[in-house]
């Protein structure tokens, strides 16, 4: 593990070697995690990547987070587009200076809805995305063109935070975009379980 690193805004940690040429996993956590959080499930779902932990950038109420909220469930569109915007040009920026393989992306909850957004925003350089519990970033925007862009969401059966109903209307409003999406609705609620190791390494072996 490398000490704290800071590029484009955010700071983040390495876990791992992480070599020119490589394809590095970047875990964004969810709301009071931190940059540590994902790496066990980052790691186990690809052992030989190198691991990059980001750390959200807003507190709230002692928490860190990726964008701002007007309150429970209400999204500050206007500070997560700009924090989305910041998101993809970390992205370029990171893979042209550490000479990498465009990154796979996988989030929870917070985490997962920041990703969102960058794919809604415009398509970042990526090797996949993969989402756990996303919601929906905008209430009435769409998402940029992202052909080809490979995304795996992982929703809960039981979720009370983010319902089954919305997940699959993400789902189709990223794949109406142009981006291949899988869909595997887990029995989990908002909390990851097993079942998301499970659904992101078989994923994972696929493409």
């Amino acid at each position: 593990m490398s000490e704290r690193q800071s590029l484009a805004g955010f700071d983040y940690q390495v876990f791992g070697k992480l070599e020119e040429g490589s394809r590095p996993v970047l875990a964004f956590h969810k709301t009071g995690g931190d940059e540590n959080e994902l790496v066990p499930l980052a790691s186990a779902a690809d052992p030989n990547a190198p691991i990059v932990g980001l750390r959200g950038q807003v507190v709230e109420d002692g928490k860190q987070r990726f964008f701002k909220r007007l309150g429970a469930g209400l999204f500050d569109e206007a500070d997560l587009a700009q924090r989305a915007d910041s998101l993809n040009e970390f992205i370029r920026a990171f893979v042209a200076e550490r000479r990498v393989k465009p990154p796979v992306l996988i989030g929870l909850s917070n985490g997962a809805n920041i990703i969102v957004a960058a794919l809604y925003r415009g398509a970042p350089p990526l090797g996949a995305a993969l989402l756990l519990r996303p919601a929906i970033p905008f209430k009435d925007a769409r998402p940029e063109r992202i052909s080809k862009t490979k995304i795996l969401v992982v929703g809960g059966m039981t979720d009370e935070i983010v319902t089954p109903g919305e997940t699959m209307k993400l789902t189709i409003a990223l794949r109406e975009a142009g981006a291949h999406v899988d869909l595997s609705m887990i029995a989990a609620g908002h909390k990851p379980v097993a079942g998301d190791e499970a659904a992101i390494k078989g994923w994972l072996k696929r493409i």
